[in-house]
């Protein structure tokens, strides 16, 4: 009974801490998110992405984060596509306050079981609470990351299309983030914006590798500077770059079909088999059971 008093009275605090601070806000406006995005852990100029110095990180959140962990926390911000509904303040305060509430809960298991349960408790759950922020956020910029590459091939489609048609390589960039949709064509949109403000383009472009993580684009943008560099057409780049990324598409679905097999063997050892050994097994057993008898 006293337990579970403490449970509730542990979670009504926390409720209040949250609301307190702020940790999980409601969505911000346009307004809002932009000041957020000069103010905190990334200055943009010019759309590009530049780090800020030691001074710029501010709050407890980042006094009481290892800089390590601040760093991590960041890169997985930014793939995630800096979420409005978020910052690596509220991560970082949330990373604390999880972490916190781990420990009394641990100690309130480990005060009311003990043994191996309550030891194991009191050690796992701070743990799970401090990296549960980070679970979460490196999924979200995971998801938006296998989003970019899946897109990645259609939109250089779209792009050989419009070069062919005469459209300069900028413009049928633009044309296809505007037209597109997803994480991808709202980067290169970012990546236009860029050039239109007076960015280099070799900059705008390797700040689009730096905001993301898929080898795939990283590989093109390369291919496109070079191409540049040495007088390459771009179209035949663009083509041969679709193509190619196509074909990687097609292998890596055929690499997670091939692998459907052998993660299906442990389930498939765990539940059914035994079962049909019971069936098969079974009435032979009683048999015998029933000779000896």
């Amino acid at each position: 009974m006293f337990l579970l008093i403490g449970f509730v009275a542990t979670f009504l605090a926390l409720a209040c801490l949250f609301v307190a601070l702020g940790v999980f806000g409601k969505q911000e406006s346009a307004a809002a998110a932009r000041l957020r995005e000069l103010t905190e852990s990334e200055v943009v100029v010019a759309g590009s992405a530049k780090d800020l110095t030691q001074a710029g990180r501010t709050g407890l959140g980042y006094r009481m984060t290892p800089r390590g962990v601040v760093d991590k926390a960041e890169r997985n911000y930014m793939l995630a596509g800096r979420p409005a509904d978020s910052s690596v303040a509220k991560i970082l305060m949330q990373k604390l306050i999880f972490g916190a509430a781990g420990i009394g809960l641990g100690i309130m298991i480990y005060s009311s079981r003990g043994g191996l349960i309550g030891l194991a408790a009191l050690l796992g759950t701070p743990l799970m609470g401090y990296v549960a922020p980070d679970i979460l956020l490196n999924g979200r910029a995971r998801r938006r990351q296998e989003d970019i590459q899946y897109a990645l091939p259609d939109l250089l489609d779209q792009i050989t299309i419009s070069i062919e048609s005469g459209t300069s390589f900028e413009n049928a960039l633009s044309r296809s983030a505007q037209t597109g949709g997803g994480p991808l064509a709202d980067e290169l949109v970012r990546t236009v914006q860029d050039i239109s403000l007076g960015l280099p383009r070799r900059e705008a472009y390797e700040s689009l590798v730096e905001r993301t993580d898929v080898p795939e684009l990283r590989k093109f943008v390369r291919s496109i500077l070079q191409g540049e560099e040495f007088g390459v057409p771009v179209s035949d780049i663009v083509r041969d770059q679709a193509n190619e990324m196509r074909i990687t598409r097609r292998l890596r679905a055929e690499a997670v079909a091939n692998q459907i097999p052998v993660k299906m063997l442990m389930p498939l050892m765990l539940t059914i088999l035994p079962v049909l050994f019971m069936i098969v097994i079974g009435p032979a057993v009683l048999g015998a059971i029933a000779a000896f008898k």
